[in-house]
């Protein structure tokens, strides 16, 4: 059960949710989006994004593990997580500042926008209770799919329901791990599941 926590945690990383969202925009939601760029082109835009709001990050938290600043790459002490979050908030914010002023589509820039500030959030709530963010990550998904659905040019009902039985399945991940109590995982997603409200 453990072992199982653990591959969920390191595969459903709360720091995939931009790019994925971006992917999702780009082949499923409205293929016609970023329509002077062909498919590997697209492939490689979702690839940067990637490298800058997860790979960047996540390269800085292995770099404190190996530094020995923090005990574990999940960071389950409240007050060692507020470098990488700062960090994780800069990315996508940069991000969406450099997008939009080269005008790209509103959508894609939202979900950046809607990252950066998800962690701004969290970081002043982790200056005083510790928040879960990968379930605010999984309902941030589930939230950005719902708020496509009615647009998007393909049925999204089945996607929906699988993304909401694995946001449950993430949640119950981090509190087996004990890196959460459930209040922590359910305030991570009353927070997420308010993402629509900025796409």
């Amino acid at each position: 059960m453990r072992l199982s926590a653990k591959i969920i945690s390191y595969v459903f990383h709360p720091l995939m949710v931009p790019c994925i969202s971006i992917a999702l925009i780009l082949f499923y939601y409205n293929p016609t989006i970023l329509s002077f760029m062909n498919t590997t082109q697209k492939i490689s835009f979702v690839g940067l994004t990637w490298g800058i709001t997860y790979l960047a990050p996540v390269s800085f938290i292995l770099f404190l593990y190996f530094k020995g600043e923090i005990k574990d790459i999940y960071i389950y002490e409240r007050e060692k997580r507020k470098l990488p979050m700062i960090l994780a908030a800069f990315c996508s914010g940069i991000s969406a500042w450099q997008l939009s002023a080269f005008q790209y589509p509103d959508i894609i820039v939202n979900v950046l926008w809607l990252t950066c500030t998800g962690i701004g959030i969290s970081f002043i709530i982790n200056l005083y209770w510790k928040i879960s963010l990968y379930a605010m990550g999984a309902a941030a998904f589930c939230s950005i799919i719902f708020a496509l659905f009615p647009q998007s040019y393909y049925d999204y009902s089945l996607l929906l329901i699988m993304c909401i039985l694995l946001s449950g399945l993430i949640g119950a991940a981090r509190i087996s791990l004990k890196a959460h109590s459930l209040s922590q995982v359910l305030a991570g997603y009353a927070l997420g599941s308010l993402a629509f409200l900025m796409l």
